[in-house]
């Protein structure tokens, strides 16, 4: 019964309409945003007993299943035209693959 109030507290209102995710965006596709993305890769699939090294499983109703990704921009030509997803490993990103099963995120750099 208490998963199913915080559940249901992660619908907000913002300006009239239901806000059920967060949508991110990033302006350069380096280390942090790799970072990033494969970390919520990584605990998008865990529950909270199981999240071990992340602080907070519930922040203001939302779980890191609640990110997703909504833009990225980024200069490197190496990196545009391709999804988030295949940008973050490319060279001189990614110094280090600690989350291999990213899944496409039909997020295409720009």
């Amino acid at each position: 019964m208490r998963q199913k109030r915080v559940r249901q507290a992660a619908y907000r209102i913002y300006r009239g309409a239901v806000v059920d995710s967060i949508r991110t965006a990033t302006g350069v596709v380096g280390n942090c945003a790799s970072s990033r993305l494969q970390g919520i890769e990584y605990y998008r699939g865990r529950g909270e007993d199981t999240a071990t090294g992340l602080v907070h499983w519930n922040l203001g109703g939302y779980r890191p299943s609640d990110i997703e990704v909504a833009a990225a921009f980024d200069i490197n030509a190496r990196k545009v035209r391709k999804d988030v997803s295949e940008a973050i490993f490319s060279l001189r990103t990614a110094p280090r693959l600690s989350c291999p099963g990213v899944l496409k995120t039909g997020v295409t750099v720009r």
